[in-house]
């Protein structure tokens, strides 16, 4: 974590991709698909570290628990409030709770002061101002990221349901700004997958292989199954 390269990425699992890339001779591989923004509906609380467990399949309930609509989501919210309604940062509900939290002590979006919090907003400004005038791009191809090696690991992320229902994730500011210039669709990064639609998945697969030529039985454009089927 000492090298220049890796100061900006503090939180990654970065002796486990270093022996992945000495055992590979390359970065493993995070699966980025392109995402209709609206078969993004809902979100998850984001209580893992994409980080450390990039494509990962879990089983149980946790596509269950603390979803919620992403409407509902903060972020959202205040980015529609200042950019369609012209609410001003400070007044809208993102920017009160962040600086409650910072006056209380926390640490928020890597802010400390007020004036920190207000430089996190402009960054947001610029990213909003470069999403309209170079178009929406993947991390990987912005050159002017430290630590570029990494930089494919931090897309907008998404986990995936047993029912194959798309649940956001991370990247909130990035996902707000598509959704306000009413970007059809991004790149985003499946980092975890509940077990049961894994299973379906290798069945698509497993079919597929058996029958080239045959299309799939039940039509469903999904874009976990885009790269499958096609």
């Amino acid at each position: 974590m000492k090298a220049a390269l890796l100061s900006a990425h503090e939180g990654w699992d970065i002796k486990r991709i270093r022996r992945q890339v000495a055992g590979t001779g390359k970065l493993p591989n995070p699966k980025t698909i392109m995402v209709p923004l609206s078969m993004v509906q809902l979100r998850i609380e984001n209580k893992f570290n994409k980080k450390q467990e990039i494509g990962r399949v879990l089983g149980g309930g946790w596509d269950t628990q603390e979803v919620y609509s992403l409407e509902s989501m903060d972020a959202l919210q205040a980015f529609q409030d200042y950019y369609l309604e012209g609410v001003p940062w400070p007044e809208t509900e993102l920017y009160k709770k962040t600086l409650r939290a910072i006056e209380a002590g926390e640490i928020k979006w890597r802010a400390t002061n007020r004036k920190e919090l207000d430089a996190r907003f402009r960054y947001c400004e610029r990213l909003y101002k470069d999403i309209c005038n170079n178009g929406y791009k993947m991390q990987s191809e912005l050159s002017d990221r430290e630590g570029k090696i990494f930089a494919e690991y931090d897309e907008v992320s998404i986990c995936i349901d047993r029912f194959g229902e798309l649940l956001f994730s991370d990247g909130r500011h990035r996902l707000s700004i598509a959704i306000v210039l009413g970007l059809k669709s991004i790149p985003m990064q499946v980092t975890y997958r509940h077990q049961k639609w894994h299973e379906y998945r290798e069945s698509v697969s497993v079919f597929v292989k058996q029958h080239p030529g045959q299309p799939y039985p039940v039509q469903w454009n999904h874009p976990d199954l885009a790269h499958i089927l096609e």
